[in-house]
């Protein structure tokens, strides 16, 4: 009979610990709320001040009815790369040397099974290849080394330029690169 009192004890504690909390109480509730800290809610803004800011921030209004939105195109800005079933995709502008044997893994648009890129690099480690470039050469403002790009050409893959890791676009890069030698 000793043994049996300490578990019936263990077992009155949560139902003594619940019968001192209030109804529906879910702990520290309105009481510990400043009594003179408004709602969120009662601070609204006036019609008059929704049209100021609206004036002020110098709103053009809707589109006309008709009127085509100019948007950022991926494929139009994209090179694709596509090999065993698999794409990627890279700016235009990334793909630095194509060799003639790998001329029809460049393609127009995505057909095949994704991939990102560095999964894709990664996985088809013999069809290309990453050719780092810094900032300064991707902009033009600094010309790719010649001779870096022809050891780097005479690799028979897919130059694909990239800033750390990931393509970029090269804005000047010379005609003769991007042929086979």
């Amino acid at each position: 009979m000793k043994s049996a009192l300490p578990l019936l004890a263990i077992l009155a504690l949560p139902a003594l610990a619940s019968a001192q909390q209030r109804p529906g109480g879910g702990g520290m509730g309105e009481e510990v709320i400043p009594k003179n800290r408004p709602a969120p809610a009662s601070v609204v803004a006036t019609d008059a001040q929704l049209l100021a800011a609206q004036k002020a921030q110098k709103f053009g209004g809707l589109a006309p009815k008709g009127q085509k939105q100019e948007t950022w195109d991926l494929d139009a800005n994209s090179s694709f790369i596509k090999y065993d079933g698999a794409v990627t995709l890279v700016p235009k502008g990334a793909i630095l040397f194509v060799p003639d044997r790998f001329k029809d893994a460049v393609v127009t648009g995505i057909s095949g099974k994704f991939s990102l890129w560095n999964e894709f690099s990664t996985k088809y480690r013999g069809l290309v290849t990453p050719f780092e470039v810094t900032v300064e050469q991707a902009s033009g403002a600094k010309p790719i080394e010649e001779e870096r790009l022809a050891a780097a050409r005479r690799s028979g893959l897919i130059l694909v330029a990239v800033f750390n890791g990931n393509p970029i676009s090269v804005q000047s890069i010379a005609p003769a690169a991007t042929t086979a030698p």
